[in-house]
């Protein structure tokens, strides 16, 4: 687990800043895709 806070060198360090970068990301593409869902319930499965 320590990997993760205390990254070895500058690679480590971009891929941990990478990983976090696209978890962001998917976590926001996931809330939009929930809240069209929530706006359009009938059409999304049209």
């Amino acid at each position: 687990m320590e990997a993760y806070t205390t990254p070895k060198n500058q690679q480590a360090a971009d891929e941990l800043a990478h990983k976090k970068e696209v978890k962001k990301r998917l976590e926001a593409y996931l809330e939009r895709a929930q809240l069209k869902r929530d706006l359009s319930e009938d059409d999304f499965w049209a």
